[in-house]
């Protein structure tokens, strides 16, 4: 008799929790709701994708291609960053309620060209790119050419031919000389 009587306890103890609990005043809040639910839209891509994509300057932490949601109408400055070509920057104007699109094709913008100023001892060497010959000859500019590394070899007869890397990046002229070896001595 005492165990129930200690049951009964217990269940009236558990009871009176959980209606306690249940029953708390709950908060109310006067302050009228935020209307001011934006519906704007920008939608990012580029050439190649993978791009950093920057809004007025700030970090999105977001890679082409993406969006960006829930923004008010207004002008946006965007900027495309992709190593190592040189930055894209445009400007949106995106009208209340609206989705826009920005697309940026890095190789379009003839600012990324590199050059690659090419010298060898003795000149008149064949240049090859990338095992591709150029038919030009040094001293000698190879222009237009897009960001990244490229192997540079230089053929002169009864020499060893001798080759050399180098990273072009986006509007910037880099030099290269390559020394060859009289192969007959």
């Amino acid at each position: 008799m005492l165990n129930k009587a200690i049951c009964l306890l217990h269940c009236a103890f558990i009871i009176c929790l959980v209606i306690l609990f249940t029953h708390c005043d709950k908060e109310l809040s006067t302050t009228q709701p935020d209307m001011n639910i934006f519906n704007g839209k920008i939608l990012f891509d580029s050439n190649p994708q993978g791009a950093a994509i920057f809004l007025n300057g700030d970090n999105t932490g977001k890679f082409t291609p993406d969006s960006i949601i829930h923004l008010k109408a207004g002008t946006y400055d965007v900027t495309f960053k992709f190593e190592p070509y040189l930055d894209i920057i445009d400007s949106v104007v995106l009208p209340e309620d609206q989705k826009v699109s920005v697309y940026n094709n890095f190789f379009e913008d003839e600012r990324n060209f590199g050059y690659i100023v090419c010298n060898s001892t003795p000149e008149n060497a064949l240049i090859f790119l990338n095992d591709s010959c150029t038919n030009l000859y040094t001293p000698d500019t190879l222009k237009f050419i897009w960001p990244g590394n490229y192997t540079i070899t230089c053929k002169y007869p009864e020499h060893r031919a001798n080759s050399s890397s180098i990273e072009v990046r986006g509007n910037q002229a880099r030099s290269i000389n390559i020394r060859l070896q009289d192969t007959t001595v």
